[in-house]
């Protein structure tokens, strides 16, 4: 369906209140996955800039609260805390059923709908961003029901700090939860020769001096090998639907890389 705009004045509403409300095109048989959010004054910022064209709006400066449905995917498997986790909304729907066994109980209790590890104490940000706990897989086997949980952790908390922070809530009379492995954090500060030569790379190929070089809370291959960075191919701006269906490259995306990877071969053996 296309762009769509409904206003809804004062006079038209039952309680007196404006209503905005917007949809975005939908190119046929494909959907982008949506986020609910709730945007309070304090959040907003003092002007909006497009993420396409980069055009600046000011905006008001008493603003009111709002709601929006904004895509959830900047790549999935990247940003943890995006979107929906269809097993905390099965077993909070199940539970409001009236189907309520120990699991239910316990998995609702300690981890629920909620991404960011509260339920288990575990709720935690530093300036580099916020740890997420989500879970992957809920299965039954010899008549035992488990699930596996990811938990990305902020690189300034350590591992022993993240056990100690849930060490009381991870048993109960219902369940309980073992916290097998909690990797090492991959991470080189801003100003390191590494992280220079290979930004100086991406601006001289792309004049891009705005987006950053920039800490997510994926894993990846560079963890591996010692004094590495997983650098590229992915632009600023494009949607490559990472680890979905109908994942893509631009041809002219792939052409570029091949020239800011030259230009980083050249800034490493520099170094």
């Amino acid at each position: 369906m296309p762009c769509t705009t409904i206003l809804v004045g004062k006079k038209a509403s039952y309680d007196g209140s404006t209503m905005i409300a917007r949809n975005d095109d939908s190119p046929s048989g494909q959907f982008t996955p949506k986020k609910f959010v709730v945007v309070h004054p304090e959040e907003q910022p003092k002007k909006y800039k497009s993420v396409l064209s980069h055009v600046e709006i000011d905006l008001p400066e008493d603003p009111m609260r709002y709601t929006a449905v904004p895509n959830a995917l900047d790549g999935e498997g990247i940003w943890a805390a995006h979107g929906v986790n269809a097993a905390g909304v099965t077993f909070e729907c199940l539970a409001k059923a009236g189907f309520e066994d120990d699991f239910v109980k316990f998995y609702n209790e300690h981890i629920g709908t909620a991404c960011d590890g509260s339920g288990l104490g575990l709720k935690f940000a530093d300036e580099f961003g916020e740890l997420t706990l989500c879970n992957g897989i809920v299965k039954t086997e010899d008549g035992v029901i488990s699930s596996t949980i990811d938990i990305r952790v902020p690189v300034t908390l350590k591992a022993d700090e993240v056990r100690k922070m849930c060490a009381d809530r991870l048993e109960d009379e219902n369940g309980r939860i073992e916290v097998h492995m909690i990797g090492d954090a991959l991470f080189f500060p801003r100003e390191s020769p590494l992280v220079n030569a290979l930004y100086k790379a991406y601006v001289d190929v792309t004049g891009d001096t705005e987006n950053k070089p920039m800490v997510i809370g994926g894993g990846t291959y560079a963890k591996s090998l010692k004094n590495i960075i997983a650098f590229g191919p992915e632009m600023p701006g494009i949607d490559y639907r990472i680890h979905g269906a109908d994942e893509f490259i631009l041809v002219s995306g792939m052409e570029e890389a091949v020239l800011i990877y030259m230009e980083a071969i050249k800034n490493l053996l520099a170094i």
